[in-house]
């Protein structure tokens, strides 16, 4: 008779199943391939709790129910009678080891769509033709722009990989939504130098003083808001002049939680200008500990804090940057044009490539995958900025 291995807590594994010597558990199966592939979790089940340190996830054996229900519909090779929300769902479930946050994003997506009537029809009936009337009466009824090109980009990308898959034969989502829908989405801009300088002066000036070094902070770094809030004490380097960008704070599922950064390129050292310099220094000398009860999957000491020692999150900043505004907007007749944490992100890339800052420099600072982003998103330019340049190159000819 076999012996039933079992996990650490004496309790029987299954056929596939691995406990690892740090407690993490494995699961092997071979996929449609022939490959052997692996799924892990720090639990077994869903009510076990992970290890302390570490992020929650999901449980093995639901990761396991989901590898076996996208097998079996492989296996069945009818694909193209299951619906769109099916497809979808097999979709997301053979992503089994993306980021939380990210799988988050994708369920956002999905209960979307299951409002939606079009999502039921079988997939072997949806052509090019319905899948743009789609969007358009969805664009009729109100729905933004932006999140209807996240669709199109998801479902696009769905039906890529059943092709790549020879799982389906077209992919009726392959058109551009520009074309049938107009895109109105605001192109964000950064501020201008009078902007920045009156919306820091009044901060300066104003009962917001005490948010100043923070925002200062965001100004001239370009961090993304969620790894400003994730800033620890271990990341700031002042003896080697840097700031060490490896984590970030992700809300999802209704809680913070420490996730990695988001991009590729995204982990980097930023490094600490005299200014940024003597802003840090205000900030360590006012820095107090936070206990354990305030940490974030197991980090503490974050920089930036509220009065009761808990972790300022993005929606923290998000409505202190709309307080302000509206504020300065209050009492000045030169008013100060939106600005969230995102915008300072904007501006200090914009400024960096006004000073002569090479493109593949900016790109580093700033975390991105490609140049192109950091070109095509995050810098304008306009009748001023080229006015100044062309005084500056030809005033003395």
């Amino acid at each position: 008779m076999s012996v039933k291995r079992r996990d650490k807590k004496n309790r029987i594994l299954h056929d596939g199943e691995s406990q690892r010597a740090d407690g993490r558990y494995a699961y092997k199966y071979i996929d449609i391939d022939g490959k052997p592939k692996f799924v892990y979790s720090w639990k077994l089940i869903d009510t076990d709790t992970v290890p302390q340190g570490k992020r929650d996830c999901v449980a093995l054996r639901t990761q396991e129910a989901k590898v076996q229900k996208r097998l079996d519909m492989l296996m069945l090779n009818d694909i193209g009678k299951k619906n769109l929300i099916d497809c979808y769902e097999y979709y997301i479930d053979s992503k089994a080891n993306i980021k939380e946050s990210t799988r988050c994003q994708y369920e956002f997506v999905l209960s979307s769509l299951k409002k939606e009537d079009f999502c039921y029809l079988p997939i072997k009936d949806i052509t090019t033709a319905r899948a743009k009337q789609w969007f358009v009466s969805m664009s009729m009824a109100g729905k933004k722009y932006s999140n209807l090109n996240r669709f199109k980009a998801q479902l696009s990308a769905m039906f890529k990989s059943f092709i790549e898959n020879e799982m389906v034969s077209k992919n009726p989502f392959n058109f551009q939504l520009s074309k049938i829908i107009k895109d109105d989405t605001v192109q964000r801009t950064g501020l201008t130098l009078d902007e920045e300088q009156r919306f820091l002066d009044y901060i300066l000036n104003s009962r917001y003083r005490k948010y100043y070094d923070a925002i200062y902070l965001m100004l001239h770094t370009g961090l993304r808001l969620g790894e400003f809030c994730g800033l620890t004490l271990e990341d700031i380097n002042m003896e080697k002049g840097y700031i060490s960008v490896n984590h970030q704070i992700s809300y999802y599922r209704k809680k913070p939680h420490i996730s990695s950064v988001k991009t590729s390129n995204g982990k980097r050292m930023i490094p600490i200008t005299d200014d940024v310099r003597e802003c840090l220094i205000r900030v360590m000398k006012n820095y107090r500990e936070t206990d354990d009860k305030h940490a974030i999957d197991g980090v503490t000491n974050f920089l930036f804090i509220n009065k009761n020692g808990r972790p300022l999150v993005n929606n923290d900043w998000q409505s202190r940057f709309s307080n302000i505004v509206k504020n300065y907007n209050d009492k000045h007749s030169n008013k100060l044009p939106k600005i969230t944490p995102h915008i300072l992100r904007h501006t200090y890339c914009s400024n960096l490539i006004a000073k002569g800052v090479s493109v593949k420099t900016v790109q580093y600072l700033m975390g991105h995958n490609n140049a192109q982003t950091t070109l095509n998103i995050y810098t304008h330019i306009n009748y001023k900025d080229v006015e100044n340049e062309i005084e500056s190159k030809f005033s003395n000819v």
